[in-house]
């Protein structure tokens, strides 16, 4: 099962996609204040560098804060 997780709680955000529990690609980026801007950017670039595109995903995972985003 391929899933994209990602958290936007804490100063960085983090993203990943993974395959029956092990990871393909993850990234982390520090963003202070600027999730929003940085969050769709991020999923693209990772997508992009896995060669797993989005119709493909069985689930998506988030933190769910508390936080900024």
């Amino acid at each position: 099962m391929l899933v994209l997780a990602f958290d936007t709680a804490p100063d960085v955000v983090t993203a990943a996609i993974g395959h029956d529990g092990e990871p393909l690609g993850a990234l982390a980026l520090v963003s202070g204040r600027e999730h929003a801007e940085r969050l769709v950017p991020a999923i693209r670039d990772l997508v992009a560098g896995t060669g797993v595109t989005l119709d493909r995903l069985a689930a998506i995972a988030v933190g769910v804060g508390p936080g900024r985003f």
